[in-house]
């Protein structure tokens, strides 16, 4: 019986039914989050005993079968680090069960509280905080025109050890105060009280970052090693083929870790719109103006146009158009857009609930035949709900409600800061569809009046063909913008750089170069194993050298953002996996190098 346990708890086939099951689990948790909220799933998966006991005997197989093979003799230390991560992993998550926190604090304007609200299956308990919380003002911004959120924020005093901080929450800004995490969660129907999600982990989040930072380092070990099962194999293809075509199979598993992903769909009303296609020159010109973004950043409308569009439809062009002329189609014709099935639209059940299209809709669908807006009822649920406890469904709505908020925007002509305002202390620039109030005399004027004026040339050119009004219209705007910009520095040569990386699509570029060239060495290495010529040794190092080159190119890209933001480009997720598969072709070059 003991002998049976130990070959069964040793066995690789238990580790990968364990591991099948744990996915199943988790899979399984995945769905009853999207339809009953994550409370339920942690009651029936996370936290349920057969999970753990899962866990357990997960950690158990790892362990026995280190010891059984004997990595630690073998100097086998990239499996060993890695199989001591996966246990660290899992026992940071059961300290944060068994020790972490996590609760709500309700607090309403003027009023200070020490007290989280903790819910433990059906009972909810109240554990006191090391300090108080006082809600000095609650605010709501609201998209213009509308009833949706775009954003809410709890200004805070933290009376903590005798001082006092002043802190200001909101969606991702996130208050540190003694080990708790204080998250911005939803707030009270008549807006003068906020609610809090409260977390404090402190032991398990460190010992599960532990565990992830060993994961990489085993990771690396593995491949890199002397005794790894990877430099085994590398010596056993030594025997049939040189050490330089084992070397370029590793570039071609690590290039084809970028993977290509498109998608473009018309419709009949969109053939509808293309048929009044802004001209592509003039599009670009419109495209290299400089307007300030929300964030206060200064770009040309060109990188403006590709985020909205990527945000509405989920694609840098639209049909035959890119995205400079769809901005612009929508703007002078906003009745036409209003009607077309574009909107990307993921989620099935939302559209059927609301009998949208499915896939893409159209911003005039949100709206029933009185005008009134669909999706008010359910997104007022969905606001008053924690984070955690928002199903798919809500999740899913709240894209929407903000993708048809900002279509509401565009055709309102809110999100366009075209206009400097001269000394503004702010350092602020004004949309056409903002208050204008702030300007006076002939800037009044032209900031009132010159949007209409553009749009009636762009009409009248869309019907004729001449577009050299329209060009005199935005030359207007640019020398406005020069003259009155007193107080940011708007660097031409960085509009134009990034204008040139826009158009030039660098890293879209470099997946797929990665794709098709790791596929060819991929091809050829095999094809090697079972007969060698030399036009296969030579189309090898040509492809390698085409991969070096699509690097060069990667690093470029890379190089371009940095000089253009002005900060190293691993601020967020985007340019973090842009970074990690420059890092990763990277160290398949220095393999190879080495290899050699």
């Amino acid at each position: 019986m003991k002998a049976t346990l130990e070959r069964i708890l040793s066995s690789f086939v238990t580790t990968i039914v364990l591991l099948l099951l744990y996915g199943f689990g988790l899979a399984v948790a995945t769905f009853i989050e999207k339809y009953h909220g994550t409370a339920a799933a942690k009651a029936m998966i996370y936290y349920s005993p057969l999970f753990f006991l899962l866990q357990f005997l997960l950690v158990v197989n790892f362990i026995v079968i280190a010891v059984k093979y004997q990595y630690c003799k073998l100097h086998r230390w990239g499996l060993m680090v890695v199989h001591t991560s996966f246990i660290i992993i899992l026992l940071g998550a059961l300290t944060s069960f068994q020790f972490g926190e996590e609760g709500i604090l309700h607090i309403r304007e003027g009023e200070s509280t020490d007290q989280i609200a903790v819910r433990q299956g059906d009972l909810t308990t109240f554990h006191t905080l090391p300090f108080t919380v006082e809600l000095v003002k609650f605010t709501l911004t609201r998209y213009p025109g509308s009833s949706s959120p775009s954003s809410y924020e709890s200004e805070l005093l933290v009376h903590v050890d005798g001082k006092t901080r002043h802190e200001h929450v909101f969606m991702n800004n996130v208050l540190d105060v003694k080990g708790y995490r204080f998250f911005q969660a939803s707030y009270d129907p008549d807006e003068q009280g906020t609610v809090l999600s409260v977390n404090r982990d402190v032991a398990g989040r460190n010992i599960t970052y532990t565990g992830y930072l060993l994961l990489v380092i085993g990771l690396i070990l593995s491949l890199v090693g002397k005794n790894s099962r990877f430099m085994a194999l590398s010596r056993r293809l030594k025997e049939f083929r040189s050490v330089a075509q084992s070397a370029t199979m590793v570039i071609a598993l690590l290039a084809l870790s970028v993977s290509v992903n498109a998608k473009e769909e018309t419709s009949s009303m969109l053939d509808a719109v293309q048929k009044y296609a802004v001209s592509p020159e003039h599009a670009a010109k419109f495209g290299a103006l400089p307007i300030q973004s929300h964030s206060g950043r200064m770009m040309p409308i060109n990188t403006f146009s590709s985020e909205i569009l990527r945000k509405l439809h989920k694609s840098d062009k639209i049909g035959n158009l890119n995205s400079d002329q769809f901005l612009l189609s929508l703007l002078s014709m906003p009745d036409m857009w209003m009607r077309v099935p574009f909107i990307a639209l993921s989620n099935k059940e939302l559209a059927n609930y609301y009998d949208l299209t499915d896939g893409e809709c159209a911003y005039l669908q949100a709206f029933d035949n009185k005008g009134d807006y669909k999706l008010q009822q359910k997104l007022e649920e969905a606001y008053n709900k924690m984070p955690a406890e928002r199903t798919r469904f809500d999740k899913d709505l709240l894209k929407l409600d903000e993708q048809i908020n900002i279509f509401h925007q565009l055709i309102n002509y809110q999100m366009l800061n075209l206009f400097p305002k001269e000394d503004d202390p702010n350092h602020k620039w004004y949309a056409p569809g903002d208050d204008l109030s702030e300007f006076a005399g002939k800037d009044s004027m032209f900031v009132s009046r010159i949007m209409g004026w553009y749009l009636a040339e762009v009409q009248d050119a869309l019907q004729g063909g001449d577009w050299s009004k329209a060009n005199e219209v935005i030359d207007m705007i640019s020398t406005y913008q020069q003259a009155k910009n007193k107080t940011l520095d708007i660097s031409p040569k960085k509009i134009e750089t990034e204008l040139k990386y826009n158009k030039m699509d660098v890293f879209r570029q470099c997946k797929k170069g990665y794709l098709i060239l790791g596929g060819l060495m991929l091809v050829l290495s095999f094809a090697m194993l079972f007969k060698q010529q030399k036009w296969m040794k030579a189309g090898l190092w040509i492809v390698g050298i085409g991969v070096l080159a699509v690097f060069l190119l990667h690093m470029y890209g890379m190089g371009m953002r940095w000089y253009i933001a002005g900060y190293a480009p691993w601020s967020n997720s985007y340019e973090t996996m842009v970074y990690v598969a420059w890092a990763t072709v990277l160290a398949g070059l220095l393999f190879v190098r080495r290899s050699t």
